[in-house]
């Protein structure tokens, strides 16, 4: 048995993710990654950078992602198959809100909006005129 790679590509709060798992030829879990993307090129470099940091030279790989099914295809060592959703249900286990995994991405990459100070609409001098007119009448 050869060592398999189970690649996902998911969305979270209109930001990208890949998430992946090695598993050796035992099927024992060796490593696991989990790093946003911007676009497909972030996506392939993202997945040969996990192979290459384990020094394999053939593999099985399993996704449900297009990009990554359509882009090592062709590729001679890695035997690739395109798989339902529900079978590489570990990696969207990642994802899902509650879960450890989910806050620690959260709080890296995920940040709340906040307004831009530049967006913050300013009171013109007639809507502050109208404020403090107001609270004077008010504090009787």
């Amino acid at each position: 048995m050869r060592p398999l790679v189970e690649i996902i590509v998911a969305d979270i709060c209109g930001l990208r993710f890949m998430s992946a798992i090695l598993y050796n030829e035992h099927g024992r879990q060796v490593d696991r990654i989990v790093k946003p993307v911007e676009n497909e090129r972030n996506i392939k470099y993202a997945v040969i950078e996990f192979i290459g940091a384990h020094s394999i030279e053939s593999i099985d790989l399993r996704t449900d992602s297009e990009v990554v099914f359509k882009a090592f295809l062709p590729v001679l060592g890695i035997n690739v198959a395109f798989t339902h959703k529900e079978e590489l249900a570990s990696l969207y286990r990642v994802f899902r809100p509650g879960t450890e995994e989910y806050e620690v991405i959260r709080e890296l990459w995920i940040t709340p909006e906040t307004p831009s100070p530049l967006l913050i609409k300013k009171p013109t001098r007639w809507e502050r005129f109208k404020t403090k007119i107001k609270g004077v009448f008010n504090n009787d």
